[in-house]
This record gives structure tokens, sequence and C-alpha cells, in this order.
């Protein structure tokens, strides 16, 4: 997996690319430092594999940045990521485009 993270004052733009399963959210979740962002971007669109383990990682990120009345975004999913996000009914919690 890569991550390419660009910060711009509150603001983090992250784009992903390849597998988040339980090795590589482990991972995420070490590079992605939520602690001084309040509004955060991920693009998927090279994610090819989304696990339970990368889903968690996003709920926590909703609910850390929605703590500090920020917001997160998931966009340019592939169809069958966003499958995974639909089958578990967060399509209708998360910001996904």
């Amino acid at each position: 997996m890569e991550i390419v993270i660009e910060k711009k004052e509150n603001v983090m733009n992250c784009c992903v690319t390849g597998k988040i399963d339980t090795v590589t959210s482990t991972e995420l979740q070490k590079k992605v430092d939520l602690s001084d962002v309040t509004d955060v971007t991920f693009d998927l669109s090279n994610v090819d594999y989304l696990s339970s383990a990368g889903l968690r990682f996003f709920i926590v990120c909703h609910k850390t940045l929605a703590a500090k009345s920020g917001s997160l975004k998931i966009v340019k999913i592939q169809d069958h990521v966003k499958e995974v996000f639909d089958m578990v009914g967060l399509d209708s919690i998360l910001d996904l485009s």
C-alpha cells in the first residue's frame, strides 16, 4: 500500500493505492495523524480491496473528526470497493462520492 498525504492548515488530503486490509490499515492509522486537522478527504481511486479492518479505520476517522465538528470525505471509490461500504450500511453514514 502507498499513501500520499498533503496537508494545508487544518485540511488533509490522502491518496491511497493498493489494498486496505488488516496489515495495511494499521500502517494507514499510523501515518494519518488527525490531531491537527478537521477536514480529511481520502481518494480511493487506486484502492482495489477493502476489508473490515479498513472499514473500522474509516469509522474511527469519522468519529474523531465529527467530535471536532470536522468532516470526512471518501472520493473516487471503485464500484466493487463501494459495494463493501454499501453492504454494511456505511453509505448512509459516511460521505462517499
